[in-house]
């Protein structure tokens, strides 16, 4: 079965129990269609095309409300209400509608399609509001006046989805009601750190409906709307939608016709933003005398390019003025020497507005250029961002000194700003001239998102927790991350790795280096931090993904003296206590103390994977044979005896066979200390269903051990 049915298949499987498409056929998922993500911001729309069922289409709650054919009234239960159609039509009612009104708004948790003249029927209900048991304002506390909007959280449509723990009829609210309020909470909490606006509205600040009409809201809902609605009505054989937020399928709905979907649409569209993680970020760098955290939002687009150009064959003591190599050279001559146009993206004039107000000088888009003078070792990466570059990097012409070739090569590492990528390649013909061709080595795209949001909002916190006097500022990387892939997904990325720098530190310069290394007192800062952003995270609710590639902690009198070990159980201390999903995958090395903290088996990830290269142990093969050698050592110094050189190897070699077998990731699965070795490349694949299935389980909260140490 191709990689997308099978994930339609899993994904109906799972999501059709749930989903309001009541007479949608469930068994035979081989009959729909799934189109392609259509993205917009973070989140991703897959259609789902299948037969659509002919006859009337029903009425929505909405629509039977407002034409005052159906009657949702109080019963004097929490949860619990009443519903009678007294119109002539059907009406589909979905779990997950919230009604407006009444003695408090309650979300409906059945589906059901409501006959004509139906007469009275219960139906299961949750408040989406609290301390209210009375009518807002001029409405009628005995019954509810509309149903313009959905459920928006993933957790509380589990919660309804659930069932009630006690019966309706005894008058208590069960332990699924309590869920649904704190999920309802949590709703408003993400909202006002999103949209950097309290959501909660004056009249009742525990109302979700209230929420759900707030203008700010509905004006950061409007874009993804006016994007994505026409999408869904442009086709008479869509029938339901699967969506993820940031690369996560949340859910699906699926109906028995087009026409009740196309209904449904538009209340169906909100969903919750929240944002994944990249690489590189959250490095300090002084400027000014003010510590400034940089915060990757944006990256530029790589095109990696082959250059040819060919020419006339022949000696080469005999004219040529057909050459290969004259033409190449030139046209690399003009590429290298070429000044680009200065673009200045959101991004990068963010940055630059932050550094004028860290050196007390007015910033100005007419010359941008003049701030890199005054910035320190960081200009060199903020300079590569105010413009698309194009680098020349390798050169391949000929054989032999006295044989022309008929053709020459070289590559160029080209790199354009996001919303730039036009321009860039129209500019770069010009400078090839018609006698040199181009071909791709590797092209991605570039990508830039707002510095703004849940997680960005987290990270900042953890970082100006750790250091008060800094500030943190976004800014757009010269290179590249996987936050390109992720992009496509519908996935905001942010770089965020917490380091504390020396102002005189070239850290952009370490990249590709010689010596990569960074302080340890820069990474004693990072560990910090980084216990303050898993604590937050828990509060949110968001599950982490170890991605592990470690030796170990640093050793040697420096890092020890400084406290490394320390640190490094303040991180363990955080990763041991944290309750959300924890996921646990090895690319590499995973040895000593850091496989430990970096959520090991013995800390019981819910799943732990490695790709089929990944070693893990307590000691790498080296180390432990080194170890040996050393005890060996000494054992012949206090003997008075020595050993040769052959003979040391000769000992260490067993040692770390022993150890390489043991840490394959084959010999893991085979004693079960992982779950599943997997091909890199269905990684993504089975890390979206690994978070869909952990979007299933109720939140817990998490308790924290001491820290301060």
């Amino acid at each position: 079965m191709p990689g997308k049915w099978k994930i339609l298949a899993i994904l109906l499987s799972l999501c059709l129990p749930q989903c309001g498409g009541a007479h949608a056929e469930t068994d035979n998922p081989e009959g729909y269609r799934l189109s392609d993500p259509v993205v917009h911001g973070n989140l991703a729309i897959y259609f789902v095309f299948g037969k659509s069922r002919s006859g009337p289409v029903p009425l929505t709650l909405q629509e039977a409300l407002a034409r005052k054919v159906i009657t949702v009234r109080e019963t004097g239960q929490v949860n619990e209400l009443q519903v009678e159609n007294t119109g002539a039509d059907e009406v589909f009612i979905q779990s997950g509608d919230i009604v407006k009104g009444g003695q408090q708004d309650r979300v409906l948790s059945v589906s059901m399609l409501l006959p004509p003249h139906s007469g009275a029927i219960p139906i299961d209900s949750f408040c989406v509001e609290s301390d209210r048991w009375s009518a807002r304002g001029v409405e009628d506390a005995r019954t509810f006046s509309s149903a313009t909007a959905a459920l928006p959280s993933r957790s509380a449509k589990l919660a309804i989805a659930s069932g009630l723990t006690k019966p309706p009829g005894d008058g208590s609210v069960g332990t699924r009601q309590q869920e649904v309020w704190k999920s309802v909470a949590q709703i408003q909490q993400k909202l006002s750190a999103n949209l950097g606006s309290p959501v909660a509205a004056p009249r009742s600040r525990t109302s979700l409906q209230l929420t759900l009409e707030d203008s700010h809201l509905a004006g950061e809902q409007a874009e993804y709307v006016a994007t994505l609605q026409p999408k869904g009505e442009q086709s008479d054989e869509i029938v339901g939608y699967v969506f993820a937020v940031n690369g996560r399928i949340n859910s699906a709905d699926i109906y028995p016709s087009n026409g009740l979907f196309r209904k449904m649409w538009p209340k169906l569209l909100r969903a919750s933003v929240t944002e994944a993680i990249g690489e590189v970020g959250g490095f300090s760098t002084v400027i000014g005398g003010r510590r400034l955290y940089l915060l990757q939002t944006a990256e530029k687009g790589i095109a990696w390019l082959r250059l040819t150009a060919r020419g006339t064959a022949g000696h080469g003591s005999m004219l040529q003025p057909d050459n290969a190599v004259t033409e190449l050279a030139e046209a690399v001559a003009r590429i290298g020497r070429h000044e680009w146009p200065v673009r200045l993206t959101p991004s990068v004039t963010a940055f630059l507005e932050a550094a004028c107000e860290a050196l007390e000088i007015s910033f100005t888009r007419d010359d941008p250029t003049a701030v890199l003078a005054k910035i320190g070792p960081i200009a060199r990466m903020i300079g590569a961002t105010l413009t698309n570059t194009a680098n020349p990097s390798m050169l391949h012409a000929g054989y032999k000194v006295n044989v022309v070739p008929q053709t020459a090569s070289a590559q160029v590492d080209g790199r354009f700003l996001p919303g730039h990528e036009e321009e860039f390649f129209a500019e770069l013909d010009q400078l090839l001239g018609p006698g040199v061709r181009r071909e791709f080595v590797n092209n991605a795209i570039a990508m830039e998102t707002t510095f703004d949001g849940a997680l960005c909002d987290a990270m900042t916190q953890a970082l100006l927790r750790a250091d008060p006097d800094g500030k943190v500022v976004p800014y757009c990387l010269s290179g590249g991350t996987d936050a390109k892939s992720f992009s496509r997904l519908g996935i905001r990325c942010f770089g965020f790795t917490p380091l504390r720098l020396p102002p005189d530190l070239d850290f952009a310069g370490l990249f590709h280096g010689i010596d990569e290394r960074v302080p340890v007192a820069a990474l004693e800062f990072g560990t910090e931090v980084l216990d303050h952003f898993i604590d937050l995270c828990c509060k949110r609710n968001i599950p982490l993904l170890f991605m592990v590639d470690v030796t170990g902690f640093m050793v040697g009198r420096e890092a020890e003296e400084g406290g490394i070990a320390k640190h490094g159980a303040k991180m363990i201390t955080a990763m041991a206590s944290a309750s959300v999903p924890k996921y646990t995958l090895i690319i590499g090395n995973a040895y000593g103390a850091g496989y430990l903290a970096m959520c090991g088996r013995a800390f019981k990830p819910h799943a732990m994977m490695m790709w089929p290269h990944g070693r893990s142990a307590i000691m790498g093969p080296d180390q432990a044979a080194n170890t040996l050698a050393m005890v060996r050592d000494e054992a012949h110094k206090r003997d008075g005896t020595s050993w040769t050189d052959e003979e040391r190897e000769a000992y260490r070699a067993p040692v770390r066979k022993t150890f390489e077998d043991f840490a394959n990731a084959y010999n893991y699965a085979r004693h079960t200390w992982c779950d599943m070795v997997i091909d890199p490349l269905e990684t993504r694949n089975v890390m979206a269903l690994l978070l869909d299935l952990a979007g299933r389980l109720p939140p817990q909260e998490t308790e924290f051990g001491v820290f301060r140490m």
